[in-house]
């Protein structure tokens, strides 16, 4: 369906909420119930499993018997979240797409305070994200927080932070879906790709959002492909979108080419003996 043809029942829901899931079990429920107990109800919400071998389907299906919101989309295979979240954002019937992690908390106000911003600052903001507080554990056990910048695009990092995001569903349209080839990156390079088109960029200072860290979050295999999608992502826009960046920004892609020169050379696995040896002696 053609977007900008498309015309929004006054009864359909105004916010259409995205959260793969991939064996989260054990937070699942917390994060569902964290946008169950947003102070804004006109919502969708599509729990996408992603071929899940743990109980996760079990525990989207419970939850769907109590709430018709509830759209569930069961991959037989994992698509791995970007492309899961795509396919939910192809049947999503909102104005608004809201990502939610599986595994991390909503703040109550969330979604009340992004639709307001977004509807009073429609012709200024397209991607509206906020700060977050990171947990270990029990969501009361907080460690940290972090604060979103949209100029931080211009220092070689995400301009929102793509689990806080709210944004227009046109945009998907207009310029172009996650893609699955940027492993760990997805976001950023959306984001790059967006402000490269016109997309406007902002965060509510405000925090709305808890990630949780855990066993199961960025491995260290994970960050290695984290710093190569984004080396990528930064190499695009500047070659090929004509970014300026920041002093910050040019040290920060200097920074990414040597550390993936560091890991080729595997200069990593022989420190890492180098310390085993020094350990023994």
């Amino acid at each position: 369906m053609d977007f900008r043809k498309e015309k929004f029942n006054k009864n359909s829901p105004l916010v259409s909420v995205i959260m793969a899931v991939y064996n989260n079990e054990a937070y699942l429920s917390e994060a569902i119930e964290s946008v169950f107990h947003q102070t804004y109800d006109k919502f969708e919400l599509f729990l996408i499993d992603d071929g899940s071998t743990d109980n996760s389907r079990g525990i989207i299906k419970e939850f769907a018997k109590k709430d018709s919101r509830i759209i569930c989309i069961n991959n037989q295979k994992n698509l791995r979240q970007s492309e899961a979240r795509n396919v939910a954002i192809r049947k999503s019937k909102g104005e608004y797409i809201a990502i939610v992690d599986s595994d991390d908390v909503c703040l109550p106000d969330r979604f009340e305070k992004q639709v307001a911003y977004l509807k009073k600052n429609n012709a200024a903001v397209d991607v509206l994200g906020s700060s977050y507080s990171m947990f270990l554990g029990d969501i009361e056990n907080e460690y940290g927080t972090v604060y979103g910048n949209a100029s931080d695009l211009y220092d070689g990092k995400p301009p929102v932070h793509n689990p806080t995001v709210m944004m227009k569903k046109k945009i998907f349209y207009d310029f172009g879906y996650y893609k699955q080839d940027c492993y760990h990156a997805e976001d950023y390079e959306l984001w790059s790709r967006w402000a490269a088109q016109g997309v406007r960029f902002h965060n509510l200072p405000e925090i709305l959002y808890k990630k949780r860290v855990h066993a199961g979050s960025l491995s260290i295999t994970g960050i290695k492909y984290l710093t190569c999608s984004m080396l990528k992502t930064n190499f695009i826009a500047l070659f090929k979108y004509h970014r300026k960046f920041t002093v910050a920004g040019y040290k920060r892609i200097f920074e990414q080419f040597f550390y993936l020169i560091y890991l080729g050379l595997r200069l990593d696995k022989v420190y890492t003996k180098s310390s085993i040896r020094d350990d023994i002696k």
